[in-house]
């Protein structure tokens, strides 16, 4: 069947821009408690409304030694203390009153590591649903961890749902006909577990494997638009950058058909975030085109 192709149609609003901070995590190389830091990077991130706030939450940290840009970085440095999550609000009904620059005020940081007590100091690519009367929260990495909220600001820490490679990383929570389906990433693949309360997990299934050489896809969305179900996620193979803008899209009838399907399309974004609002598409992206997160509209043609 032809399916529609999903298009960015506006321009990006850079709808968020991290300020100056204290950092409050452990002391690092670089980083020090209690220190004033005046540029911090996020990442990849979520998006959920409560009420009439929109509400992003995700990964941060000052900006390491030895980085310029996403073309020039050291290494090493890149992910150091990346050990707290941004939590930024924008006070609107409806997403569109929220597309200003700036408009994502920042609120204080999340989930250091002595508030959670993982085995882990590392937070990362944190996704939250709205599930059974309260938030859910799962982040990664090496496992897939579950906090839990009433109101996105005081989060209770749940432990981990089930465990994989320190490769398994970036979840997404996605809906369909009474399941609760996590798609993930582990090692070249992204697989996927179901769920029907969000505490008890299948037994992993592969949804997709990257055949690039030398490369990985990151940031995995799903979305289900006129009965087809669409894949979006960045691909890491080094070759554009440490936040590679390239958002690849698949497209399925099922979920077991997407294996060895050639993408829909390659669309601007990194760690692509896909709201819904009404009958309205977006695509939110972590520091392409600007640091911080910023927003266009999308559409499926």
């Amino acid at each position: 069947m032809p399916y529609k192709i999903p298009r960015i149609i506006s321009g990006y609003v850079n709808v968020y821009k991290p300020k100056k901070d204290v950092y409050l995590g452990e002391n690092t190389q670089s980083f020090k408690k209690g220190t004033l830091y005046d540029h911090w990077i996020p990442n990849d991130f979520t998006v959920v409304k409560h009420g009439g706030n929109w509400h992003m939450i995700g990964i941060t940290h000052p900006k390491p030694d030895g980085f310029v840009d996403a073309f020039s970085y050291d290494a090493k440095t890149i992910h150091e203390a990346e050990w707290q999550l941004f939590h930024a609000v924008a006070k609107s009904e409806d997403l569109e009153g929220a597309l200003k620059e700036d408009s994502f005020a920042d609120e204080p940081k999340l989930l250091y590591p002595a508030e959670r007590g993982d085995s882990i100091n590392e937070i990362w690519a944190p996704h939250v649903c709205a599930f059974g009367g309260k938030y859910h929260m799962i982040y990664s990495p090496g496992a897939m961890r579950h906090a839990e909220s009433e109101n996105l600001y005081d989060w209770t820490v749940k432990g981990a749902l089930f465990s994989g490679t320190g490769s398994m990383r970036d979840p997404n929570i996605f809906f369909d006909s009474g399941r609760i389906i996590m798609v993930y990433v582990e090692e070249n693949r992204l697989e996927y577990r179901v769920s029907a309360d969000m505490y008890n997990w299948s037994g992993q299934q592969t949804l997709y494997t990257c055949r690039y050489k030398n490369a990985a896809f990151e940031s995995p969305f799903l979305v289900k638009h006129t009965g087809v179900y669409y894949l979006f996620c960045c691909i890491h193979d080094g070759f554009n950058s440490a936040y590679d803008n390239r958002t690849f899209v698949f497209a399925s009838e099922t979920l077991d058909g997407f294996e060895g399907r050639a993408p829909l399309c390659i669309l601007a974004a990194h760690a692509p975030e896909i709201i819904e609002d009404g009958d309205r598409y977006y695509i939110a992206s972590a520091y392409y085109p600007y640091n911080g997160v910023s927003i266009a509209e999308l559409a499926f043609e």
